[in-house]
């Protein structure tokens, strides 16, 4: 005979920790870059951002392929 459990089945859910974020603060983005946030504001004109409610953000792809493009411009 088979018996069904009323209780659901968990659900697998990845720790917040674990979700890669699609943007980045203005400090992360320095970190990331290894540079600081004065010269990441002083050179907003060339690296990609987006301004969402105030704030500046950087989209992670963005930044490397931002950086893969002067990478291979210096060579």
């Amino acid at each position: 005979m088979l018996t069904t459990s009323s209780t659901p089945a968990p659900v697998a859910v990845a720790p917040e920790s674990s979700i890669e974020p699609l943007v980045v603060s203005l400090k992360t983005a320095a970190r990331l870059l290894s540079v600081s946030d004065r010269h990441i504001r002083s050179h907003l004109a060339e690296i990609p951002h987006v301004r969402l409610g105030g704030r500046l953000l950087f989209q992670v792809d963005s930044l490397r392929q931002w950086l893969a493009e002067r990478e291979q411009g210096s060579k």
